[in-house]
């Protein structure tokens, strides 16, 4: 279980309301609801009650609730400690700037370049953020008085041709002193078995999408893939590891989706997979989020560049656009 299923569901019993709740966190309803059946599969009981146009906490739900509370605030309160030492680290080895990132920045940024580059610390692979929890350092990051380093949040926007895609996006940058810098724009593609037809073809028809499971780890990306494919016409495998969804993709279990990036990243292992383009690719933004001085001072500078340094080296066959980082998005 991630903590963050449980903010999901005080977010529902906020808001009395699966929409609402699922707007706030930036994931579709499908998504959140999902969600709320996963939590009530793993407890063994029913958290909420539905009705055709309004929900309510069951009874064991309202019960549970000020224990998850305390569950979520424990767990917030640990990240403000490790906020502290890590200002603390952050002065004794001189760290310039730490990068908080979610899960699906390995498909666009090479782990081993945050090893390599000096004064740049991070939380890359090892932890698993969503945009919301990184949204959330960054603020807690705002509200410090003495800030050792610079703080910047990765994420990733997918179906950015959907309408209301950056909504959340918008609704953090209007809560403060906030900005956020696009990186890059790139199309999905299908990743399958080496060994399959599909692959064998080179080509990817919609079809060819319903016949196999789409394993997936994230919410918004099954609502993107849902909105894409038809809701009733794909079965997903629901994997939390991306590396156990492509362990799955190439013992031809499953099909998964990813951005173009993904097969740039020097940690690929391309090997019993093959990537190609579907009927219909989304767009997916890769971009930074932080505080305006942040975003604007040198050692945020100074990562991009050598970010850029890395993607001169890119075939560019494999496609991506490079964004113009002075096109802020402010509140």
């Amino acid at each position: 279980m991630r903590i963050v299923y449980l903010q999901y569901f005080l977010d529902v019993a906020q808001y009395r309301s699966i929409a609402k709740a699922a707007r706030a966190n930036f994931i579709s309803p499908q998504g959140m609801s999902r969600v709320i059946r996963e939590l009530e599969q793993e407890f063994g009981c029913s958290l909420v009650e539905r009705f055709p146009n309004s929900l309510q906490l069951s009874d064991i739900g309202v019960e549970l609730l000020p224990q998850i509370q305390k569950v979520v605030d424990e767990y917030k309160t640990l990240h403000e400690s490790i906020d502290l030492i890590s200002e603390r680290e952050a002065e004794k080895n001189a760290s310039k700037l730490f990068l908080y990132t979610e899960s699906n920045v390995r498909f666009f940024v090479p782990y081993k370049m945050f090893k390599s580059l000096p004064g740049v610390r991070g939380s890359v692979s090892t932890y698993e953020m969503d945009s919301t929890m990184v949204f959330d350092a960054i603020r807690a990051h705002a509200n410090q008085v003495q800030k050792a380093e610079a703080k910047i949040g990765a994420i990733a926007l997918f179906g950015t041709e959907r309408k209301g895609v950056f909504d959340v996006l918008d609704g953090f940058l209007a809560s403060g002193d906030f900005a956020y810098c696009p990186y890059l724009r790139t199309p999905s593609v299908v990743l399958v078995s080496s060994d399959s037809e599909m692959a064998a073809k080179g080509t990817v028809t919609r079809e060819d999408e319903y016949s196999l499971p789409v394993a997936a780890n994230s919410e918004g990306l099954s609502y993107l893939l849902e909105t894409i494919l038809g809701e009733n016409k794909i079965h997903f495998d629901e994997v939390d590891a991306f590396d156990d969804r492509i362990k799955k993709v190439k013992e031809g279990e499953a099909i998964t989706f990813a951005p173009s990036t993904y097969l740039a990243m020097p940690e690929t292992d391309a090997s019993g997979i093959a990537a190609l383009s579907p009927e219909a690719p989304c767009t997916v933004e890769f971009g930074f989020v932080g505080t305006a001085e942040d975003i604007a001072g040198d050692p945020f500078a100074e990562f991009c560049a050598s970010l850029d340094d890395f993607y001169k080296n890119v075939d560019s066959g494999i496609g991506f656009e490079l964004l113009d980082r002075t096109q802020l998005r402010k509140r």
